[in-house]
């Protein structure tokens, strides 16, 4: 393996350590807090400008950075970070999967890069489908947004 080969199982590693920072009180308590906000006020939030800003800087930050930064110790904020820090993670995995697989790149004509480029883009739409809901709830149980 190598290149782009060692992010994709980096990314794995990561998605593990996100599951596992979480204990088992912190999950029931964001289950909870997840199904009382619903998937549209959940998407609402990750989407919004300051907390996917937050986002990328948990996302970003190391497991010490993000055990000790005062604003992420909030159970709920805490929870909803390492949540959306999953799903971002995820889906960088997959792009990273499908790059491997469908590598994009110079050297070809621009009909063929076309081709190469539209097929990506269609197969990333796929993702946003079963498969995404699939890892919406990574800890077991019930999904709360289910």
């Amino acid at each position: 393996m190598g290149g782009l080969g060692n992010y994709a199982v980096a990314c794995e590693k990561f998605l593990q350590e996100l599951k596992s920072s979480l204990t088992a009180d912190e999950i029931e308590f964001l289950r909870a807090d997840c199904a009382s906000l619903g998937r549209q006020k959940w998407t609402d939030w990750i989407f919004s400008d300051v907390f996917r800003n937050e986002i990328h800087a948990f996302v970003a930050a190391t497991p010490s950075k993000r055990r000790t930064k005062t604003a992420w110790v909030d159970p709920r904020l805490k929870g909803h970070l390492v949540l959306a820090a999953y799903h971002h993670v995820w889906k960088a995995q997959q792009v990273i999967d499908l790059s491997r697989e469908i590598p994009i790149g110079p050297g070809g004509s621009y009909r063929d890069t076309a081709l190469v480029a539209g097929t990506f883009f269609d197969r990333l739409l796929l993702l946003s489908g079963p498969e995404f809901y699939q890892q919406e709830w990574p800890f077991g149980g019930e999904n709360p947004f289910a």
